[in-house]
């Protein structure tokens, strides 16, 4: 019996119009990075991803790149291209810009500061994937808006087990209603 393809097929125009259509290396298709717009990957450093195997592969043609960022979709990402007009991405401007507005979570000032103080170290995470993944959250909050180090520090614990935090209050001499405190202060 014949597997269930994942989506329908697509029967409409396809966004991209593309004067020239060169061949895609097949050995980038084995490795290419997807998107779908739920992991812990902005579409920046999904784009920047992409970039980035072109480079190790020499694949310098626009519209391979652009092609490599087309077939990385997946899910909602994908619906989201397919309700482009057909025709409509022209160049990697018209592609890559609106992908990383539409699905970029820094658009709200505050919300990367609101999505560090709930990190959480998932239950299969090992520490190395977490500190990575803490610090890359760590980088996107504005510098305006960062907390102190020991209250990141704090949200750090915190994220392995939730009553780490109540030992670190009574060794830290930092009680969570100041540090709560302090964060609403950097909100305002």
């Amino acid at each position: 019996m014949a597997a269930q393809p994942m989506y329908p097929p697509f029967d409409g125009g396809v966004p991209l119009n593309l004067a020239q259509m060169d061949p895609i290396p097949s050995q980038c298709l084995k490795i290419l990075p997807y998107f779908d717009g739920t992991s812990h990957i902005t579409p920046y450093e999904h784009y920047v991803a992409i970039v980035a195997l072109a480079k190790c592969h020499n694949v310098t043609q626009e519209n391979v790149i652009m092609r490599f960022l087309e077939i990385s979709f997946a899910c909602k990402v994908l619906e989201w291209y397919r309700g482009l007009p057909t025709n409509s991405i022209t160049n990697w401007e018209t592609l890559a810009e609106p992908f990383i507005l539409e699905f970029n979570e820094e658009s709200d000032p505050y919300s990367s500061l609101m999505q560090f103080t709930m990190i959480k170290r998932e239950e299969n995470e090992s520490v190395i994937n977490f500190n990575i993944r803490f610090q890359r959250e760590w980088k996107r909050i504005p510098q305006a808006k960062k907390p102190s180090f020991d209250v990141a520090l704090v949200y750090y614990l915190r994220a392995f087990h939730p009553n780490l935090s109540l030992q670190i209050k009574n060794k830290a001499e930092l009680s969570l209603r100041s540090i709560e405190m302090q964060l609403l202060q950097k909100l305002i």
